[in-house]
């Protein structure tokens, strides 16, 4: 089991502090403590190259996974 990281968003003026690396800290040491979890997952848009330099810094390899969707238009 594999816990995703969903939506995550940092306030501009925030960025660069840390805040990401306190939430990642902490699920990273739940999930060892709990046990029987594989590893911790996020999506980031290909454009987000501040966010991907962060998430290699934690440790977060890219996982090779690629993204398919169909969008639907609500009107």
């Amino acid at each position: 089991m594999f816990w995703w990281i969903q939506s995550v968003y940092v306030r501009p003026e925030e960025r660069g502090k840390g805040v990401f690396g306190l939430l990642y800290g902490h699920l990273l040491e739940e999930a060892k403590r709990r046990g029987g979890i594989a590893g911790l997952r996020l999506y980031v848009d290909h454009a987000n190259t501040r966010a991907q330099t962060t998430y290699a810094k934690l440790g977060m390899k890219k996982s090779g996974y690629e993204m398919f969707e169909l969008d639907f238009v609500l009107g």
